[in-house]
């Protein structure tokens, strides 16, 4: 009888097993790519190719590619014919890659397998053609993702970058990196409702492309969205199956990835990257020539509550003492450091670089009474040499020179670098012959361009040039614009690297069962967190309750998109060297 019970026990243990989602650590592990991906070859598509004179080995081949580039990072693949496409499951996932033409039957099959909670990624020019070879452009691309053509292609001469959504399931929490788009074809433009997951840029990160003499809008600028369908998940890039082809082996692994995760995970976990702040402005002055102009540039910001740093060359800030020591006065004024004297330090001597890097921030420390965290190298340049003795004196961060990224990274011997994303005032000021109106226009269309990208704004401005007398009343507009954008969030350079250090070091972790997920938030740094808020991406759930473990810790959720499927949630507080739990209870869609 108990061998009975025993074997009735384990056999009940295996089904119950069986039943509950047995990915809890999947997603940990790397395991979800044992998935397998189906990836359609279209013999609607290759009859059109055959039937017009165009290669339909190309086609092949370029599918063929493609599963190899997935086999590459790990992914397990097949190739399918529109005679399978009735026979996906709901939990399956296809790519239709340059599909230009599908049969009624196809296209029918994909918008089922969609409807009932598959998931289609998808590109380009996507069923432009019917079995009878007619022409219908962006029908079935709106159908499924509500894109609306904007127009029927960017020149394909135009020279264009791309760029991530920090907070995107495409990015998970990585780092967004300006890449060039390798682009042989025009490219249809489409618009959104949304801000597209990753956007075409300039290469300075500073303007979307610039098509019939104006920039395109930020929702005008996509290349890649997500969104849903029925029960089902869509991925839709704009550009050709080639793309993805050239594109580097960490971007594409980074954002195949992230899609399985997405969309085979019941969370997707996306940090705020600042703590508690999504969208950042970094102001500062190069406080040198005309030193005077940086009493008005620090009085205007405390007139309108806003947080600037001024990096005051440290010469002047002797000379100028007073001046230096009133601006220091002010709560909302960072000073850092612009060198000793602003003369040219990469590749001189070591006691120069001492004087410059070193002694610079003493001076500035002893006349301001107050710490000095930020190193700002005159003419952008820096070195490792430099670097060593930035490190040296106990910066905190550098500003330095237009970087690949949109928010500051932990660079070398660990030194915060926070690039210049925002054109210099110098240019503003010569491209427009001094018009203040299309310099106040340009500054706010590069504001809304990175914040939308959840990266850091920097606006640098000097002294003798936007801090100048008459010239200062942009800023005065652009401050006032600042206080009636709740959304953006000006902030101290130190303040910046400070968030940056310590976001670096919360970890999220999950496990989950039938109907709860137990999160786990861990801060490694050795000081509390206050208002960590991030971004819970819900494709397959509903969350019904978000529980803390401890009684007293308070969480909520300060925005729901129920349209979007994710949930911004801020948690009050979390102490050093620490991990809470919170359990999130979910129905499923």
């Amino acid at each position: 009888v108990i061998g009975s019970i025993v074997f009735l026990t384990l056999i009940s243990g295996f089904f119950i097993y069986q039943l509950l989602p047995n990915i809890s650590n999947n997603f940990l592990t790397g395991d979800f790519k044992k998935q397998t991906i189906n990836i359609l070859i279209s013999e609607s598509t290759l009859n059109y190719l055959n039937n017009n004179g165009y290669s339909s080995e190309k086609y092949k081949k370029d599918i063929n590619n493609f599963r190899k580039k997935l086999q590459s990072i790990g992914f397990n693949s097949k190739i399918i014919s529109e005679k399978q496409l009735p026979f996906l499951n709901k939990n399956d996932i296809l790519f239709s890659l340059d599909t230009y033409n599908l049969s009624a039957f196809a296209k029918q099959n994909i918008e089922n397998f969609l409807k009932s909670g598959g998931t289609l990624i998808f590109n380009y020019r996507y069923a432009y053609f019917n079995e009878k070879n007619q022409f219908l452009p962006n029908k079935e691309i709106e159908k499924i993702t509500k894109l609306q053509k904007k127009l029927d292609s960017i020149p394909k001469d135009e020279a264009i970058f791309f760029i991530q959504k920090r907070i995107s399931p495409l990015n998970g929490n990585s780092m967004p990196v300006r890449e060039y788009l390798t682009l042989y074809d025009s490219l249809p433009i489409y618009h959104s409702n949304y801000i597209p997951d990753i956007i075409l840029t300039n290469w300075a990160l500073t303007a979307t492309p610039y098509i019939n003499n104006q920039f395109l809008d930020i929702k005008d600028s996509g290349i890649a969205w997500h969104g849903f369908y029925g029960k089902g998940k869509w991925f839709y890039f704009s550009f050709p199956i080639y793309v993805f082809l050239d594109m580097h082996f960490n971007t594409f692994n980074k954002i195949i990835s992230n899609i399985i995760k997405f969309v085979k995970s019941p969370v997707t976990i996306s940090s705020y990257p600042f703590l508690d702040k999504k969208n950042t402005v970094f102001i500062s002055e190069d406080t040198e020539f005309k030193y005077p102009y940086g009493y008005n540039f620090a009085t205007l910001a405390h007139k309108h509550h806003i947080k600037v740093t001024l990096f005051a060359v440290a010469k002047l800030a002797k000379e100028y003492e007073n001046i230096t020591k009133a601006i220091a006065k002010y709560k909302n004024c960072e000073i850092g450091s612009h060198s000793y004297s602003h003369i040219k330090i990469m590749g001189t001597t070591p006691n120069i670089m001492q004087r410059e890097i070193v002694y610079s921030k003493q001076l500035l420390e002893q006349i301001t009474d107050r710490k000095i965290y930020g190193f700002r190298p005159p003419r952008e340049e820096i070195d490792n040499k430099m670097r060593r003795y930035i490190k040296k004196a106990g910066y905190m961060y550098v500003m330095e020179k237009t970087k690949p990224y949109i928010v500051p990274k932990k660079e070398k011997l660990n030194i915060i670098t926070i690039p210049r994303i925002g054109t210099d005032d110098y240019e503003y000021l010569v491209n427009t012959d001094y018009n203040k109106s299309q310099i106040l226009q340009s500054i706010i269309r590069e504001t809304n361009l990175i914040t939308s990208l959840n990266g850091v704004f920097t606006l640098s401005v000097h002294t003798h040039l936007l801090s100048y007398k008459s010239n200062i009343s942009v800023l005065d507009k652009y401050f006032t614009y600042l206080n009636n954008r709740p959304d953006l969030n000006p902030l101290l350079g130190n303040e910046i690297a400070r968030k940056a250090i310590l976001s670096e070091n919360i970890k999220f972790n999950y496990t989950f069962t039938t109907n709860i997920i137990s999160l786990h938030i861990s801060n490694l740094n050795s000081e509390d967190i206050k208002n960590l808020t991030f971004r819970i991406y819900t494709p397959n759930i509903a969350i019904t309750d978000i529980t803390p473990e401890i009684i007293n810790q308070k969480i909520e959720i300060i925005h729901k998109n129920k349209k979007r499927r994710y949930y911004d949630v801020r948690l009050n507080s979390i102490k050093a060297r620490s991990t809470i739990h919170i359990l999130i209870h979910f129905k499923n869609l």
